[in-house]
């Protein structure tokens, strides 16, 4: 795939639910709210805090034959809990028909993904512990208390692969400073201090690693936006080539572009 000059990391944005509300300080000049009042007929509404869902377009993936990254419910947060799940099961049926797209969703109310997730699974008759493989769930954290709180959620979850979106970016942040036990694990599996990379058995002998797979940062640039400072990133980056994931860096910011030390970060998972 050829490099994108905007920095983003997606083809195709899948946007069958939009809405949402706040739940912290990343949420404060939402792209997704400031898209539908410029664009009302994403939304429909007025109000963005009423979470909506959009049957005339639930079939677009089929409609898109050559393989795509989409991002999927980026327009809401698909564990938002006016999410209905038969809104979801739908979403997954439809994931299961398209097998040459690969669907990324994030969420910020990480405590319910391993749940939401169960209910896409459900679509392919799978249960919460085969991972579907073009499924790929993940979390969005603005800085280091909100990683804490939301990362062994995400490391609790099945998954194909998991991805890290860490945008906007606010502060600084060391991955591996998050630790994972058995009382912030929401499903039963238990990460340890050495979740990094380190293969782990769930409860019915499904095996799969509790690790992250894909790291992505970007800094604000709409109207009023935040600072962000390249040593964030650069940081960021260097904990990733530690680990061994790739990293995607979005941008640095409003103004700042998207080089870091002479060069553009645009890795992908295998």
């Amino acid at each position: 795939m050829s490099k994108r000059t905007d920095g983003q990391w997606w083809d195709k944005s899948y946007n069958a639910i939009t809405g949402c509300t706040p739940v912290s300080a990343g949420c404060a000049h939402c792209w997704a709210h400031v898209m539908a009042k410029r664009f009302k007929v994403l939304h429909g509404s007025e109000d963005f805090s009423r979470v909506r869902f959009h049957a005339n377009r639930l079939n677009q993936p089929l409609r898109w034959r050559r393989p795509q990254r989409v991002f999927a419910c980026g327009m809401t947060d698909i564990c938002h809990p006016d999410v209905d799940p038969q809104w979801v099961r739908w979403i997954g049926e439809r994931i299961l028909d398209c097998p040459r797209h690969t669907f990324i969703m994030l969420t910020k109310r990480a405590d319910r993904l391993p749940v939401v997730c169960g209910n896409l699974m459900r679509a392919y008759g799978r249960t919460s512990e085969r991972p579907v493989p073009n499924l790929w769930p993940g979390i969005s954290a603005e800085d280091q208390p909100n990683l804490d709180a939301r990362l062994p959620h995400l490391l609790a979850t099945p998954a194909a692969k998991r991805v890290l979106s860490l945008e906007p970016l606010l502060g600084p942040i060391d991955i591996t400073k998050v630790h994972v036990d058995e009382h912030t694990t929401t499903n039963g599996f238990y990460g340890g201090p050495t979740w990094l990379g380190s293969p782990e058995t769930g409860p019915h002998g499904v095996a799969f690693k509790k690790r992250l797979h894909w790291v992505i940062v970007g800094g604000e640039t709409g109207r009023g936006a935040r600072p962000m400072e390249a040593d964030w990133a650069r940081s960021i980056r260097d904990q990733c080539i530690a680990i061994g994931v790739p990293f995607w860096l979005k941008n640095l910011g409003l103004g700042k572009g998207r080089i870091l030390d002479g060069k553009t970060y645009e890795e992908f998972p295998e």
